[in-house]
């Protein structure tokens, strides 16, 4: 399945579909807290990371399998935001390959940058285990009750681009 995967940037015609996917049960409840349940709207979200970022798409012909924007976290970090991979598409090596693909789009792109972070909840296993195949390094863990439900750590992985 992996094979008929295209990795692509989003253009502005993508973004309804990207919204409608991010908008799927299945996609919104697998986030910590429901982004449909956040202060920006999935909308809102979608729009303002394509304005100051861009978007990473995992293309199965006409579908979205999977997505992430990257956006500027500070002066020194670029940030993977909104990071989901559909269900059916889980386990096939998908959201690894738009995590490699963040980062060579991150050096090729962001080359003043120094690192690139993913932030995620304590209790994701599957995103600990992705983060240490490809080589981040646990950086921080603090409760953020903006973002997570109360008694919930938010952990912020990253990687030296340099």
């Amino acid at each position: 399945m992996e094979n008929n995967i295209i990795y692509r940037l989003a253009e502005k015609d993508d973004l309804y579909q990207l919204i409608r996917f991010l908008s799927l049960p299945e996609i919104d409840l697998s986030f910590v807290k429901p982004l449909s349940q956040r202060t920006l709207s999935i909308e809102e979200r979608v729009q303002k990371k394509y304005e100051h970022g861009l978007w990473l798409l995992a293309m199965d012909t006409s579908t979205i399998a999977g997505c992430l924007a990257l956006i500027q976290a500070d002066e020194e970090s670029i940030e993977i935001s909104t990071y989901a991979v559909s269900p059916e598409y889980q386990g096939k090596g998908i959201g690894g390959r738009l995590i490699d693909e963040a980062i060579v789009l991150c050096r090729q792109r962001y080359s003043n940058y120094k690192k690139i972070i993913l932030d995620s909840w304590e209790k994701n296993g599957a995103i600990s285990r992705l983060m240490q195949k490809k080589e981040f390094i646990l950086a921080k863990s603090f409760y953020d009750p903006s973002k997570r439900p109360e008694g919930i750590k938010t952990v912020v992985y990253e990687k030296s681009l340099i």
